[in-house]
């Protein structure tokens, strides 16, 4: 039997309510004890609404827009949405969602073709997304649609005890320093180069993105040296418990010949400086050759709660 065709355009200001209601329905287990679904509900809610909407839809004519909402209609109804963030030669899709009754019938795959779509049109050659590891229908639907899998990632989390104490300064030295602007300049294009995307792209998860559009603080450490180093962003803000750290290796292949003590001066390094800045809870990101062993993650209270996987699509072939 062959599925109703969809038809899908941008979102409308007046279906805020509705594409929150998607997103929700679409939210797994994950999202939640990630966070997740309290950053897309909270700090993207300003964004579909008053002023920043109107600068968007002028932007979007012409076509400056550093951000797309995509709206799958069918009979009038809005039954799909993902979200299409531009960066610098590439773009990012984030959150593709569906309606339960509307799942199974190519809504995605059209949110999905169309989102390449306009990606080209605005000269984006390239494409990044994330996805829960345990999500099969999304990563064969990517993979149906030329995706191809580059990274995986492991989420522990961490709860803090006690009062902060106050933001304290690192002294550079062989083992914990604060980074400089070389070093997080490394650590970027180190991350763009294994997942093909340009060197001028800001590779970030999709937490960072949405940290980054809503005015976190970005703390970045770095332990160790040359190739065998590491580096933590650390994102905190005042009004939220929690602290995101992403851990990420200073040179191509490297994320196996970090020692693990250096990868344990990080990390503690790094949940530190997220208890000094007020989070009672650290979500921490590794990529799978670096994650904690047991020990390390008991010895630092820290707990696995999920893997995600980073995917890319080269689009200079459908062009």
């Amino acid at each position: 039997m062959t599925n109703p065709p969809c038809f899908v355009r941008d979102l409308r200001k007046g279906e805020r309510r509705i594409y929150q209601q998607i997103v929700v329905s679409e939210a797994g287990e994950f999202d939640r004890r990630s966070g997740l679904l309290d950053l897309t509900e909270r700090d993207f809610r300003p964004v579909l609404q008053g002023p920043t909407w109107s600068l968007l839809a002028l932007l979007r004519v012409l076509h400056r827009t550093p951000v797309r909402f995509l709206a799958a209609e069918r009979d009038g109804k809005l039954i799909g949405t993902t979200l299409l963030l531009f960066q610098h030669g590439w773009s990012y899709v984030a959150a593709v969602g569906v309606l339960p009754s509307e799942r199974g019938k190519g809504v995605g795959a059209e949110l999905v073709r169309t989102a390449q779509r306009w990606s080209l049109e605005r000269g984006r050659r390239r494409m990044a997304l994330d996805v829960d590891s345990t999500n099969a229908t999304a990563i064969a639907l990517y993979r149906r649609h030329g995706w191809v899998f580059r990274k995986r990632w492991v989420w522990s989390k961490g709860e803090a005890s006690g009062p902060p104490r106050g933001a304290t300064k690192l002294e550079r030295s062989s083992e914990l320093r604060e980074a400089t602007k070389e070093e997080v300049a490394t650590a970027r294009s180190v991350q763009a180069r294994a997942t093909t995307l340009p060197l001028r792209g800001r590779w970030m998860l999709p937490v960072e993105l949405a940290l980054s559009a809503q005015g976190w603080s970005r703390d970045e450490l770095v332990a160790g040296q040359g190739p065998r180093g590491l580096l933590a962003r650390i994102w905190t803000r005042p009004d939220s418990p929690n602290a995101y750290v992403l851990v990420v290796p200073m040179a191509e292949g490297s994320s196996s010949t970090a020692p693990e003590a250096t990868l344990a001066t990080l990390v503690r390094g790094a949940l530190e400086r997220s208890r000094d800045h007020g989070a009672s809870r650290t979500f921490l990101i590794t990529e799978e050759g670096q994650a904690l062993s047991p020990g390390l993650q008991a010895e630092l209270s820290l707990s696995m709660i999920a893997r995600t996987e980073t995917w890319t699509r080269d689009l200079a072939s459908t062009s």
